[in-house]
């Protein structure tokens, strides 16, 4: 987990978002983690989407980085809707298998 910004900005002056972390990055401070962690960190776990009409679709691309090769799962998916604060878990979905580069 990254710290929250600490930097304060001046009056008037436009709030400034927080900066993109490269998957390079993100990959090294998942290695070194104190924690044995996941094979695959989502790059996109907060995709949001404009209000929907009833019956309507909408497609989502997630990205995801694979900290090791193997054979991976996602156990689930969680769609919430904002405004009731519903939600359904997305389960049925397909294993992963990763190789390393140039295999």
């Amino acid at each position: 987990m990254r710290p929250p910004s600490t930097a304060s900005r001046r009056h008037g002056e436009k709030e400034i978002s927080a900066a993109v972390v490269d998957d390079n990055v993100l990959h090294a401070l998942q290695k070194s983690a104190a924690l044995d962690g996941s094979d695959l960190v989502c790059l996109s776990a907060d995709t949001r989407v404009g209000p929907l009409g009833p019956g309507a679709c909408h497609v989502v691309e997630l990205q995801f980085l694979a900290l090791r090769p193997g054979v991976a799962g996602i156990e689930a998916i969680r769609v919430i809707d904002l405004g009731s604060q519903e939600h359904v878990d997305i389960r049925d979905l397909p294993t992963t298998i990763i190789e390393p580069l140039g295999a």
